[in-house]
């Protein structure tokens, strides 16, 4: 049987250099990791990925804003 697997990480929820709060009081850099989500969903599914692997840091700091829970 032959796996598909997709890795990523280090997606720092939560940092917001080089960031903008837009009118929905969202930092940039968090809608554009929605939007990589959404993108990563998009590739599971067309490829039909048997195996998700996330490393590394998913937030910024040790206690995320509950907002990006």
């Amino acid at each position: 049987m032959i796996y598909k697997i997709l890795q990523t990480g280090d997606w720092h929820l939560g940092r917001t250099n080089h960031s903008i709060i837009t009118s929905t009081g969202y930092h940039t850099k968090f809608l554009d990791t929605i939007e990589a989500v959404e993108q990563i969903k998009k590739i599971i599914k067309e490829e039909q990925i048997n195996v998700f692997i996330f490393t590394g840091d998913w937030a910024q700091i040790s206690k995320p804003n509950p907002q990006y829970n």
